[in-house]
Parts: structure tokens; sequence; C-alpha cells
């Protein structure tokens, strides 16, 4: 595709893109001088008829937008561009579209759109070659759009695809030696690392990600990185430690980038303040992220959020409601094709009806999901619901 990037006063919406993108690096998606950066860059472009550079600006306002959960008003940007003048635009522009497209699409809870987006931004990136120099969300796309499409594959169960595409994203961001890049694709593996059960190894990468963003002042990605950290120090045995870096990642999230993600955040903290039996901690954090359901436009986790109030419930021997809750969350997971997160509830309710001496029937739901999954996929999800099972 060739390029029609307008000769016209380059230089001050240049000016502009960068002082918005090293904003949003230092201080978050919440930032208003963000926002302001990106809205004067795309005024001035349309003002000079600049497409692409009006719809790189919009791209970027957009991810503004998506932090305050306004993912209605992203597709709208993101689908407005797409009807355009496509021809006009750049290459990494169309790369970056359909980034937006894939991570608006997860949080909004449409899984299967988000992977679709996703893999086509990184396909185009891997034919563009975007790197750091053409930036989304101040990272290299082609970590953006792997990080992208390890969530999307990993809720929706291909969990040997989240495996090897944060692998792979890892290694090209320590290829390119980008260091917010760095950072970025150190969570994407983290996340994959623990799914798999290598906790260890998943700290060692965040400490990793952790000793970058301190020396180079990434304070908004320090809170994302204790965050998943926490969940593998808890799995390794360290349940004090594990929950200081949720809380602490969680309160630095907030800090910094607002209503974006954190129902996901307070729903896992508080999974694991149930898990070390602090109730009245985790009733507060989940009463919360339901909130956060019922008030803005973020679905990802509205299974989860369900799920865990019914972990909340058994643990306050409430059966019935919880028995209630884990069904609703094997419905919106199936609605979402979330086979994951259908396994964790079906997982949970399969446990409370043993427990309760009537699990039959939710024995069988549990096989059915377990045996959708590869035979010789070995994950600590899959082993327990197997020897559940018997």
């Amino acid at each position: 595709m060739s390029s029609c990037r307008s000769p016209i006063a380059p230089g001050p919406l240049e000016v502009l893109l960068k002082l918005g993108n090293a904003q949003m690096q230092t201080d978050g998606y919440q930032s208003e001088e963000v926002h302001r950066w990106f809205q004067q860059a795309r005024d001035a472009a349309l003002a000079l008829d600049q497409q692409d550079e009006a719809a790189e600006a919009g791209i970027r306002m957009s991810q503004f937008l998506h932090g305050n959960c306004r993912h209605r008003d992203v597709l709208e940007i993101g689908n407005g561009i797409l009807r355009g003048q496509t021809d006009r635009l750049r290459p990494e522009t169309l790369v970056h579209v359909w980034l937006t497209m894939g991570a608006t699409s997860y949080s909004v809870g449409d899984f299967r759109s988000a992977l679709v987006c996703s893999q086509r931004a990184m396909e185009l990136d891997g034919e563009t070659n975007c790197t750091h120099r053409a930036p989304w969300g101040g990272a290299d796309p082609a970590i953006v759009s792997r990080d992208c499409v390890e969530m999307a594959s990993r809720v929706l169960g291909h969990l040997d695809r989240s495996s090897s595409v944060s692998k792979e994203c890892l290694a090209i961001a320590m290829d390119r030696g980008h260091p917010f890049s760095i950072v970025w694709a150190s969570v994407c593996r983290v996340v994959a690392l623990a799914g798999f059960g290598l906790y260890a190894e998943a700290v060692a990468c965040a400490d990793h990600a952790i000793a970058i963003c301190e020396k180079h002042g990434f304070n908004t990605r320090i809170g994302n990185v204790l965050y998943h950290r926490g969940p593998s120090l808890f799995e390794l045995g360290d349940e004090d430690g594990g929950l200081a870096d949720l809380q602490r990642g969680t309160a630095q999230w907030r800090e910094r980038n607002g209503i974006f993600f954190l129902a996901r955040n307070l729903t896992k903290l508080a999974e694991y303040q149930l898990r070390a039996n602090q109730l009245e901690q985790a009733r507060v954090n989940l009463g919360e992220a339901e909130h956060l359901a019922q008030t803005t436009e973020e679905r990802d986790h509205i299974a989860e959020i369900i799920r865990v109030r019914g972990r909340a419930w058994q643990a306050e021997g409430h059966h019935k409601q919880a028995r209630i809750c884990f069904e609703r969350a094997i419905e919106r997971s199936r609605e979402q094709g979330a086979r994951l997160f259908e396994l964790y509830a079906a997982q949970d309710l399969a446990r409370l009806s043993t427990e309760t001496g009537d699990g039959s029937e939710a024995l069988q739901t549990l096989r059915s999901i377990v045996d959708w999954f590869p035979a010789a996929l070995d994950v600590p999800v899959l082993a327990e619901c197997r020897a559940l099972l018997g």
C-alpha cells in the first residue's frame, strides 16, 4: 500500500503525537494531558485534510477513551476509520486501527472478535514492521498485538496458543531492546507462565520487568506487573507476599489508570482474599467490582465476577446462592465462548455439589468442558479438574 502522508506542516503534528505518547508511558491512560495532545493533533490534521494523521491521532485519543471504559466511542472511531479512505492511510496506521478494535473488543467481552482483529494487526505488522517508532499505547505494535492474541486465546481456551505467542512476544521485545515494550511483553509472558504452573519462572520474569520500570520511570506499569506477580507468589506458598502484591498492584493501577480493567483486578484480588480467609476484605473488593460491571461498558470479566461472588456465598455457607452464581457464570461464559472461564465455574460448581452430596450432574457438566480441552494439555486447573472427576 502506498503512503499518502501529506508534506504539509508535519513537524507540529508529529511533536503533538510524540508528546502524547511520552506522557502516556509515564502517566497512564487517565492523563487529561495525553488526551489534550492527541485531540489537538487530530483537529490540526483534519483542518489540513491529512487523513492519515487524523486517523492516527484519533486512534491514540481512543486509548484515553478506552482507559475510561468508553468502549462504544472507541469502536465508533475505529469503524469510522475503516469505513473511510483507507487507501490514504499508511500501513502502520492500519495496524493501529486493527489493534484498537482488538483491544476494545476484548474489553466488551467479544473475545472471538478480539482474536480476529488482533491476529489481523499482528499479520499486518509482520508485513510493515512498525516497531516502537510507530507505537500503540507507547509500545511496539508487534508486542501489543501478541499480548491481545494471548489474552483472547487464553480466555477462549486455546492455552497452547497463549503460551507460544507469549514466548514469541517476549523474544521479539528482548531482541528489539525497547524497554517499555519489554515490560509489556513480560506481563504477557508472566500470565501465560502462571497458567501452566511455572510460578517461579513467572516471578523471575516479573522481577526483571519491575527493575526496568524503576530504572526508566514507567510508574504506570509497575502496578500492572505487581498485580500479575502476586498470584504466582501466592501459589508458591508466599500468601502474604502474593496478597501484598495484588493489593499494591491494584492500588497503583487505580491511581494511574482509573477504572480501566479495575473490575478485573478487584475480582482477582477478592478471589485470593477468599482463599486466605480474608472474607470481609473480599466482600468489599468484590462489591466494587460488581458496581463497576453495572456502571461501565467493560464486560470482559463478567463471568468471573459472578463466579467469585459464588465463592463468597459458599465461604459464608450459603450453598443455594453459590450454586445459582456458578450456574450463571457457566451460562455467561458459554455466551462469550470463554472456555477457560467456563472451566473455572464448572470446577467450582462440581466442588460445591460434591460437598453438598449432589454432585452427579455437576460432574457431568465439568466432564463435558474438560473433554473439550486437548487430552495432552498439562496445566494445573485441568489437573485439578481431572482429579475431581476421578
